[in-house]
């Protein structure tokens, strides 16, 4: 599954930001079994920041606290938007990559 929302996005001409921030998550949270699937984020809404803002803070990282409850993970520290973006790098996380240019 690992491209397929980079994949989708850049075929809407949409920045890769959401995909990267994915990424970025399953790759913290290490077990395939935990992964967190792109259909959470191959929504019209996902690709403006308040929009992926929201699908978060509502969807994703609930989904989180039920399956980490009893760990003591911190949930919001380790797998919240501001610090996924801290890992990302210094490039503007709004903007993502844009999408690879067509050939003709």
């Amino acid at each position: 599954m690992r491209g397929l929302l980079t994949r989708w996005l850049h075929a809407r001409g949409l920045p890769d930001t959401a995909a990267r921030l994915l990424d970025e998550l399953n790759s913290r949270l290490g077990e395939p079994d935990r992964a967190i699937g792109p259909s959470y984020l191959m929504k019209p809404g996902a690709a403006r920041p308040e929009g992926l803002d929201l699908i978060w803070r509502t969807q994703i990282l609930p989904l989180l606290e039920d399956q980490l409850h009893g760990t003591g993970i911190d949930v919001e520290v380790e797998y919240g938007l501001d610090s996924l973006r801290a890992a990302l790098g210094p490039s503007d996380p709004a903007a993502g990559s844009p999408p690879p240019a067509v050939q003709p």
